[in-house]
């Protein structure tokens, strides 16, 4: 008995399908990096864009990122927070491209929308020579970086038909979709003033009505930033929000990246724009990054491992790759 039964373990052993050995990750690459490259005539620095390129890349797809700076500062540099964003991703086998456009107060929305538009049509015509497939293109961007791209991969008007069609994906990363009127932007910085109040208060620490206090409305009010970007047309702004457009049809798949302590509202929003997105049957999914907040949810995306870099070499994997 114990001979056949040693023999039939003997034989489910045989068997069994192999385990194979996890697979180690693939090496890094090299990256040559093409800096400050003109797409389009005028606008000084604020028309150049930055190509990071892995050594060999052949139709290789292709991230074209927005920064941030809430629409009136910031570049693709950004004392090397984001071309440090952009070096992992070549890293890892990514056509990278980090993009400038103009700033407000000098220009106003929808001029910031218009030069990222111009620098996707560039890096479609012009990829080719990088390395990049001009037919992959997926496009990034974080916090006001992360409205633009958007709003290129929702409202059918911003971009070509040439560049539509070869929009593969969109990732916001702790963007805006929906620009506030004024009463709307009071509550969040009241909702953002508490958050820091509470951060250095006892546990447990009661919300303080900040809006009742002699002064505040009108002190947000007038340090609102959108002020400076938006017109206050309410239409204007309500055609200005990403998730206005979110209804439309055959939109391309998005991915929307929030931080677990991100700045007031951001996270709903996100919500909001990716349910909406999904009633109009495209593809959408929300991720909540843990234990970062609106600025390191992406200036800690410089390795391999994070959990940012891990989340968009994924969403590219499987909508940019042929």
């Amino acid at each position: 008995m114990s001979r056949l039964f040693a023999l039939l373990v003997l034989a489910v052993l045989c068997l069994a399908p192999a385990v194979a050995p996890a697979a180690e990750p693939a090496p890094e690459k090299a990256i040559k990096e093409h800096l400050d490259l003109r797409y389009a005539p005028g606008g000084a620095d604020r028309h150049l864009l930055d190509v990071f390129q892995p050594e060999g890349a052949t139709n290789a797809p292709v991230l074209v990122v927005v920064h941030g700076g809430w629409w009136m500062i910031g570049d693709k540099n950004f004392s090397g927070l984001y071309r440090r964003f952009g070096q992992n991703l070549a890293r890892q086998g990514l056509i990278t491209v980090m993009v400038n456009y103009r700033l407000s107060p000098w220009v106003k929305h929808p001029t910031h929308t218009q030069d990222a538009a111009k620098a996707f049509a560039w890096v479609r015509q012009n990829i080719s020579k990088y390395g990049g497939d001009a037919e992959q293109l997926v496009l990034c961007g974080h916090s006001a970086g992360g409205h633009i791209a958007c709003l290129l991969g929702t409202d059918p008007t911003l971009l070509d038909e040439a560049d539509r069609k070869v929009l593969r994906g969109v990732i916001g990363i702790s963007g805006v979709y929906r620009i506030p009127d004024e009463a709307e932007f009071v509550k969040m910085a009241e909702e953002g003033l508490n958050s820091f109040l509470r951060a250095g208060a006892p546990k447990g620490g009661a919300t303080v009505p900040l809006t009742t206090l002699p002064g505040f409305s009108k002190a947000a009010t007038t340090l609102n930033p959108f002020r400076f970007v938006f017109p206050e047309d309410r239409e204007v702004r309500t055609q200005a929000s990403p998730v206005t457009h979110a209804r439309n049809q055959n939109l391309p798949p998005f991915l929307l990246l929030h931080a677990e302590d991100d700045l007031p509202r951001l996270p709903e929003q996100a919500e909001e724009f990716g349910k909406a997105l999904k009633e109009a049957k495209n593809s959408a999914e929300v991720m909540q990054i843990k234990e970062r907040n609106h600025d390191n949810i992406l200036f800690w995306a410089y390795d391999r491992d994070d959990p940012v870099t891990q989340a968009v070499l994924k969403f590219v994997e499987k909508h940019a790759r042929r």
